[in-house]
């Protein structure tokens, strides 16, 4: 808690962490960083520094780096946001400022390791962020992304990080996870999206890389809707998670879905969210903008209004379709599947529909295969929710009897002899009655048509002089 004084050498290796609860001075630090890429190898990172007034030769003898310019048009028919990336030397800069993020490939050694020497990082940091308003509508989405990084030579919380900033900046964070820009422009697909709700992925294993901490000296977009500061403070910083390999790693997510589109090479991932304050407008602490509708994408339309989302948060209980929208670089087979599926303990059903063919899966018994063109589409598939209803309907009594739905009608075999009459309800979420009819039972099957309500969950309730029975359904 004292005062803290290096005119020798503290060497914090990579993977470390070093936290000050006093002040700091003296140049005799050694902060190592081992970046995603190396030297060797055309591919970004975003990184920042843990020092103060780092030069960009720090990077490395032959790093290509880029600063980013959110004036310029984005451009999201065109060359979505290429103009937006500068050189120093175009910036006018020679340091990399504290708390700024830079793109950065060829960077640090055959290794990867970045060296930064001087006074480590402190205290509260403020970081300005600029905004612009571009003018044309399709801009919107777009403007205020700014390139931030951890500034200190530890960890930092990320819900401590959006706690302290929630009303400056929307609540979701862009972690670039590079996948092949060495042999190509790196693609805005490469994103990792993170906010309250979860995190999407990047790529096949992207779902898997993210723990809710921000390393040292990782950068990352936000996203301001006005000129205002971003503040780091030593309240975000913890003493583990600054692992080399945790740039992202896995979190567990509650009350989320995480809904995949896949081919037999690569997936993309999208989530749908609960809150009890979320709204179906847009919602900066767990809506967040797809930035990118080429190769594979997955997204859903926000329910007021029509933003591409990553991310989208909806009210707690939420019924409604939930708009989905998908983009495939080729013409082929693909498969829709919830990633989380364990997770979602209060979710009885997930159905989605493919309005294209007519036919509804609840995914969480089954993943959803079709075959499209590759093209952008956002009128073919809707998602609809239901939650576990109560816990005191009865268990299922299997040699009772069965009930399956085929188009237009439900159908209930009864597997017990016995019963000459039985009263038959089909009641919905809201506890309403849609269908109530006293049966005497001349065989053992009885059927229903279902061509006059809506195609959802319900429960259906049998009465006899044997006992009753309810059990979920889903209406085709």
């Amino acid at each position: 808690n004292g005062a803290l004084a290096s005119n020798g050498l503290l060497h914090v290796t990579s993977g470390a962490s070093l936290v000050t609860f006093g002040t700091v001075s003296g140049t005799g630090y050694q902060i190592d960083r081992t970046t995603t890429f190396d030297t060797n190898t055309g591919r970004y990172s975003i990184v920042g520094s843990p020092i103060a007034n780092a030069n960009f030769t720090t990077l490395g003898a032959n790093a290509v780096i880029y600063g980013y310019d959110q004036s310029e048009l984005y451009d999201p028919t065109g060359n979505e946001g290429l103009g937006r990336f500068k050189t120093p030397a175009t910036l006018g800069i020679t340091e990399m400022a504290v708390g700024k993020g830079y793109f950065s490939a060829f960077t640090g050694d055959a290794n990867g390791l970045v060296e930064f020497t001087g006074t480590p990082n402190t205290g509260t940091i403020n970081v300005a962020l600029a905004f612009t308003d571009h003018g044309p509508a399709e801009e919107a989405a777009y403007e205020g992304f700014n390139l931030v990084s951890n500034p200190y030579p530890s960890a930092i919380d990320f819900t401590g990080f959006m706690t302290a900033n929630n009303s400056n900046i929307n609540g979701s964070i862009y972690l670039w996870d590079d996948n092949n820009s060495n042999t190509a422009r790196g693609d805005n697909a490469d994103y990792v999206i993170v906010n309250a709700l979860g995190n999407t992925d990047s790529r096949s294993n992207g779902l898997t890389k993210w723990d809710g901490y921000i390393r040292s000296g990782q950068g990352f977009f936000v996203q301001n809707t006005a000129v205002t500061n971003l503040t780091f403070n030593n309240s975000m910083r913890i003493l583990s998670n600054n692992d080399d390999g945790g740039f992202y790693r896995t979190t567990k997510v509650s009350n989320s879905i995480k809904l995949t589109l896949s081919d037999d090479k690569t997936q993309k991932a999208a989530i749908v969210g609960f809150a009890q304050d979320a709204t179906i407008g847009y919602d900066k602490a767990y809506d967040a903008t797809n930035l990118s509708a080429s190769q594979l994408q997955l997204y859903s339309l926000q329910a007021e209004g029509s933003d591409k989302l990553g991310i989208q948060g909806l009210p707690q209980g939420y019924k409604e379709q939930i708009q989905l929208g998908f983009s495939t670089p080729t013409r082929g087979d693909y498969t829709i599947s919830i990633a989380n599926v364990s997770e979602l303990q209060d979710m009885e059903v997930v159905l989605l529909k493919d309005l294209l063919l007519g036919k509804t899966v609840n995914l969480k018994d089954e993943s959803y295969s079709f075959t499209t063109t590759g093209a952008e589409n956002q009128d073919r598939f809707t998602l609809q929710v239901a939650p576990s209803i109560v816990s005191s309907i009865d268990q299922l009594q299997e040699e009772v009897f069965y009930s399956y739905s085929t188009e237009g009608k439900l159908n209930v075999v009864f597997q017990t002899a016995g019963f000459e009459q039985a009263d038959f309800r089909l009641i919905d979420m809201t506890g309403q009655i849609i269908h109530h009819e006293l049966v005497n039972i001349q065989s053992n099957k009885w059927q229903m048509s279902t061509n006059d309500i809506p195609e959802q969950v319900y429960i259906l309730m049998i009465s006899t002089d044997h006992g009753v029975w309810k059990r979920r359904v889903i209406t085709r």
